[in-house]
């Protein structure tokens, strides 16, 4: 089933710079599901916005809802994009594997059967995840990653 089916959109007139059209065009989008809200105004056309509240408010449900403890994945497909319609179903797995790691990207590379800096390049690669990972290894008080390279 289509996630949107199960969240609201909104659509609102963005307020600050960007001229006459975004003063004009109700073009930003709100994407509400439960008690969680994101909204996109960086595009004039109101469709880009839906997109990318709907996208931004899958990356939000991944951090902020970790899986069942006792779930387990055997065999997981290991997105390369974004784009992957299978990418934010794998970026809650891989935020649920990395709290039941305490951060260990390591551990969770042993895991799935991939290199520890094929990892790291693929969490570097989403800005928000690397933020996130930084985040909270330091809440932990593990070492800083460098940015691979």
């Amino acid at each position: 089933m289509e996630f949107t089916k199960f969240c609201r959109l909104e659509h609102f007139q963005a307020s600050g710079s960007g001229g006459q059209k975004r003063n004009k065009k109700k073009s930003a989008a709100r994407a509400i599901f439960k008690d969680l809200q994101t909204e996109a105004c960086e595009f004039r056309e109101t469709k880009r916005n839906e997109k990318l509240a709907i996208n931004k408010l899958k990356k939000m449900i991944a951090f902020t809802n970790p899986l069942d403890k006792y779930y387990e994945i055997e065999h997981l497909p290991y997105p390369i994009s974004t784009k992957n319609s299978n990418y934010y179903f794998w970026l809650a797995v891989l935020v649920f594997e990395l709290h039941k790691n305490e951060f260990s990207a390591k551990e969770v590379s042993l895991k799935w059967q991939k290199s520890h800096s094929s990892l790291l390049k693929l969490i570097f690669k989403d800005k928000s995840l690397w933020e996130y990972f930084t985040n909270e290894r330091k809440k932990r008080g593990l070492p800083s990653m460098q940015a691979p390279k």
